[in-house]
């Protein structure tokens, strides 16, 4: 079997379980949070996804996802972990809400990365969304902006998001033999610097898309956390 015909049966696979109204899911490996990070006791906290069963510290901001299922097809690889489903998005917010699984962190300096396995189809994005938080509730909803940190057919893509829509303030090409990618924000005070490295390059490789984004310009007064989700969607008006 190709390289090229390899790809397309994983992909089959990982979606064989997806139930959402349209079938491409990403599948997220492993998630790394790291409080305070730079200082030399600090300790990265890493999920490696091995079931459905999440801790406590997870959240649904969005309710239940719909189609999330656990893939364990291939124990001799590490493309394993959680499935989400990319949800059908109209052209305006306010219809069907994106798939998300959040961690709360209230802390203003930490790192996060996640280990991410997706093959987008035309109109899918699946990655990181940092939304602040003062209810453990998602901010797009309320009209407040969000930043995704995505994956998407060209590659990946830094979108401001909010209830009316996207602004894309930064993007990058990858290379087209890319399925694989390793998401990583670091937060310092307002400002989230966003950066990536993809299958086949070393652990500290990390390339950043975009300049640091104040975070905190069009927040409410009362913020006191950060919501960082896991998060995929599928929109036709892209």
């Amino acid at each position: 079997m190709n390289l090229r015909s390899c790809v397309i049966f994983l992909n089959a696979l990982i979606c064989a379980g997806c139930t959402s109204t349209h079938e491409n899911c990403a599948v997220y490996s492993q998630f790394a949070f790291e409080e305070n990070f730079g200082n030399e006791e600090s300790k990265p906290d890493t999920t490696v996804f091995s079931s459905l069963t999440l801790g406590p510290e997870w959240l649904f901001p969005n309710g239940p996802v719909r189609g999330m299922t656990y893939v364990d097809e291939r124990p001799e690889t590490i493309v394993h972990g959680i499935s989400l489903p990319c949800v059908n998005m109209s052209s305006k917010r306010g219809g069907e809400i994106p798939c998300q699984v959040a961690r709360r962190i209230q802390s203003e300096h930490f790192a996060v990365m996640v280990e991410m396995f997706f093959e987008p189809k035309d109109g899918d994005a699946a990655g990181l969304i940092v939304s602040t938080d003062n209810s453990s509730s998602s901010q797009v909803s309320k009209g407040l902006s969000s930043l995704f940190f995505c994956r998407d057919l060209a590659g990946l893509a830094l979108r401001r998001m909010n209830h009316q829509g996207f602004d894309l303030l930064a993007e990058t090409e990858l290379p087209d033999f890319v399925t694989r990618v390793y998401l990583r924000i670091e937060r310092s005070g307002p400002l989230c610097a966003f950066f990536y490295r993809y299958e086949g390059s070393g652990p500290d490789d990390w390339t950043q898309v975009g300049d640091a984004i104040d975070t905190i310009s069009d927040s409410s007064s009362d913020v006191d956390a950060t919501l960082i989700g896991l998060c995929a969607e599928h929109s036709t008006f892209l």
